[in-house]
């Protein structure tokens, strides 16, 4: 398992605890909505997470392979974040290209 940003063929972008079910399926743990927005004030983007289903009672989510685009590594400041939110609570070193500024408290 490997925490992931998951993008879908509708454009949707889900950032969770990704595992290989079989060659079909994938399950999500913890899945997230990730919405990136430019913010005007400041000319930086502010990165906004949210619950994916808040009313389910699952933690997790299967989903059908074919409709996922592409997959990718989020940048430390995110995976920061969710790690706060859901997961092993470490947080890691930021810095480098692109990653200082991205979240706003």
């Amino acid at each position: 398992m490997a925490v992931r940003i998951v993008r879908f063929l509708g454009g949707e972008e889900i950032l969770g605890d990704v595992e290989v079910v079989d060659d079909k399926t994938m399950k999500i743990n913890n899945p997230t909505q990730v919405a990136a927005n430019p913010n005007p004030k400041t000319g930086k983007v502010d990165v906004h997470m949210a619950p994916f289903a808040p009313l389910s009672s699952q933690t997790s989510i299967e989903v059908n392979r074919d409709h996922v685009l592409t997959q990718y590594e989020p940048v430390v400041d995110i995976l920061n974040k969710y790690n706060t939110l859901f997961g092993s609570r470490i947080v890691l070193p930021t810095g480098g290209v692109g990653a200082a500024g991205l979240i706003q408290p």
